[in-house]
C-alpha cells in the first residue's frame, strides 16, 4: 500500500491514515508506530529528514479505537520551514509489537512553497 501526502513548507497540517494488513484495518492495540521520511532509502535513518513515533510527543496518535488502524500523524512548521525548494521525500510506516516489526505501507510527502512567510 502506498499514500501520498502534501502539505504546504512551515504550515501546522495532519494526516490521517488507515493501517491495513491482509485486506482489515490493523489492529494496533499496544502497538509502537514509527515513520522516516528521506530524501533517498539509501540514507541512514540517523540522516533521514524527519522521523515520527507514536511514543509520546512524537507526532503520531493511535485512534482511541486502535483496532480501527487508523493514525493521525501531525506536522508542525518547524518539521519544514527551513526548506528553499519543493521537495519529495519517501517514507515507510513500521508497527512494532513486542519483538516484531513490520513495514505496513510506503508513500511519497510532498512538500510545496507557501508565499506568505510571515503570520503578523
Amino acid at each position: 500500500m502506498s499514500t501520498a501526502i502534501d502539505i504546504y513548507r512551515g504550515d501546522d497540517a495532519t494526516a490521517t491514515i488507515t493501517l491495513v494488513e491482509n485486506g482489515s484495518a490493523m489492529d494496533l492495540t499496544a502497538a509502537v508506530v514509527r515513520m522516516t521520511f528521506k530524501r533517498s532509502v539509501f540514507e541512514t535513518d540517523e540522516d533521514a529528514f524527519l522521523r515520527k513515533t507514536s511514543e509520546t510527543d512524537g507526532g503520531i496518535e493511535i485512534d482511541a479505537d486502535p483496532t480501527s488502524g487508523r493514525i493521525t500523524v501531525a506536522f508542525v512548521p518547524e518539521d519544514t520551514e527551513d526548506l528553499v525548494l519543493p521537495e519529495r521525500f519517501r517514507y515507510d510506516v513500521q508497527v512494532e509489537r513486542g519483538d516484531t516489526v513490520r513495514t505496513i505501507m510506503t508513500g511519497r510527502l510532498g512538500v510545496r512553497l507557501d508565499v506568505t512567510r510571515t503570520t503578523s
